[in-house]
């Protein structure tokens, strides 16, 4: 059989069509794709026969994803398993601290990740506010001693989950081993490291951020490795200061920790940066004693010793009236210690740091400066410095 060229012509463009159809078909049950126009034929024979050119619609399951976010409400920007998938690290007031391990992505080791998340029965209680107060202020810090910001979970069904860098170990954990363990104070070298990187996060805080912490204590400070590095943390409770470190607004509390408070706080005075470098002087306490301040005074009634006590009972033997006498108050060291004279400088500042007149504390970069002095005279401290074995 023999066809002219016109035929073969006329073949091809059928042809043509016919596959055109098919793979249409299989673009419209895929998602995602728009399927294409069929394009006019070039040939004049069957020009008149072709149905002009309509985009068909987009898949319509995909239409619905794709369609932008109502205002008023915003997608989580990160999505954390439930409790028991999560391995318990802490817990505070209101909430508990979970470390997250993540899955490897494209055959990457992804870093652990802290989640703060705040108990059900503190949902809608101040402890669920504050932890969106912090996210709020942490999402606005950068600085390589403040824990890193990794996101903040709200929904309607669940728990609040504020998203961190994973701290590791707390400060205080550390100082609860050591007396464990060792009993001694931490070497100055170590406290030097802690004094000097948390003197750089509030020198931060204080100045470039103007804002201060506001619960500055051993617990709120974590350790990566072996003081590779140092991470302030805990931002639930901080306050706005103005250019002089002065509360910008006077209805606002000091909140803090009785035992880290200093006097401004618990008399309800004028709350100045000032009350952050007092309760860091706490924590230089804290890393020579291995106690946090003025626990020591904490006793119980000697004539209920050797009774059988219960709970009530133990309640009722137990004096904290000398333990709260001293609150807001510069904590003696123990007298059994015998420090080096590689602990001066720690001492300077410590001294510094806890006067209780709130203007003749250093500042922040004060104390950076104390330590970067190449002052070797004997400072004058009413504390006995004498030669003695290094703490290790």
């Amino acid at each position: 059989m023999f066809f002219s060229i016109n035929s073969y012509k006329m073949l091809y463009l059928v042809c043509n069509e016919v596959y055109i159809s098919i793979f249409t078909d299989i673009l419209e049950k895929m998602e995602g794709f728009d399927a294409p126009c069929t394009p006019k034929p070039r040939n004049k024979l069957i020009q008149g026969s072709v149905t002009p050119c309509t985009p068909k619609p987009r898949n319509n399951l995909l239409q619905r994803v794709c369609q932008p976010t109502p205002k008023g409400l915003q997608s989580p920007a990160v999505h954390i398993p439930s409790t028991p998938y999560l391995k318990k690290l802490g817990f505070g007031t209101g909430v508990s601290v979970y470390l997250y391990e993540r899955s490897p992505q494209g055959g990457r080791v992804m870093s652990p990740w802290a989640v703060k998340r705040v108990n059900l029965r503190h949902e809608n209680t101040e402890y669920s506010a504050r932890l969106e107060a912090e996210a709020k202020v942490l999402r606005t810090l950068s600085h390589p001693h403040i824990i890193g910001y990794r996101g903040f979970e709200k929904t309607d069904a669940g728990p609040k989950n504020l998203v961190m860098e994973d701290g590791h170990r707390s400060l205080y954990d550390i100082i609860e081993t050591r007396k464990d363990e060792l009993d001694t104070p931490f070497s100055a070298d170590y406290i030097e490291k802690v004094i000097r990187w948390i003197a750089e996060a509030l020198d931060y805080l204080h100045t470039e951020k103007q804002i201060m912490h506001g619960d500055l204590k051993s617990a709120n400070i974590l350790v990566v490795g072996e003081f590779d590095n140092i991470k302030l943390c805990d931002f639930g409770v901080t306050l706005e200061v103005n250019s002089d470190g002065r509360v910008k607004d006077s209805k606002k509390l000091y909140i803090g920790t009785d035992a880290w408070a200093p006097m401004e706080a618990l008399r309800r005075q004028p709350i100045t940066t000032a009350a952050d470098i007092f309760a860091f002087g706490l924590v230089i306490f804290e890393m020579i004693a291995l106690h946090p301040p003025h626990v020591d005074k904490l006793v119980c009634d000697e004539s209920t010793e050797n009774l059988d006590s219960s709970v009530d009972s133990a309640d009722e033997s137990f004096d904290d009236s000398a333990f709260r006498e001293a609150l807001g108050t510069r904590p003696p060291l123990p007298d059994h210690l015998d420090l080096d004279n590689s602990y001066a400088k720690v001492l300077e500042v410590f001294f510094a740091a806890t006067m209780e007149d709130p203007r003749l504390r250093p500042s922040a970069r004060d104390i950076i400066n104390i330590l970067d002095s190449e002052n070797k005279e004997d400072s004058v401290l009413c504390v006995n410095v004498i030669e003695a074995p290094s703490a290790l």
